[in-house]
């Protein structure tokens, strides 16, 4: 079973920053990796991960963990229909959990 929980996080401004920050960085690498799908039709969340995996951490700075994710994003955006392009929106949501990190270089959160 999936739990969803819509919480409302308190911050200081440097921290909502970051969040902002990683948010639109990683919309912006699921635009990325979405290319790539709609140029290669490859669609499984497996051959996503071997294909760019590394090339969106670079290019992105994202933690290991919000790459994962954000590839997952993507390719569960795609399961239900493959005709049409998906478009991430810069502020869209993320999944987070106990190992993401705010940003890449930085401790998971606990």
């Amino acid at each position: 079973m999936k739990v969803i929980a819509q919480v409302k996080l308190d911050t200081t401004p440097q921290q909502a920053d970051a969040l902002k920050r990683t948010l639109e960085d990683a919309n912006a690498a699921a635009n990325n990796i979405r290319d790539h799908v709609w140029d290669t039709k490859t669609f499984r969340k497996y051959d996503l991960h071997r294909a760019g995996y590394y090339v969106v951490r670079e290019r992105f700075n994202l933690a290991a963990q919000v790459t994962v994710r954000i590839i997952a994003k993507v390719a569960d955006a795609y399961k239900p229909d493959r005709k049409r392009r998906r478009t991430f929106k810069p502020p869209g949501a993320m999944a987070y959990d106990t190992r993401s990190p705010l940003l890449a270089g930085q401790r998971q959160l606990t």
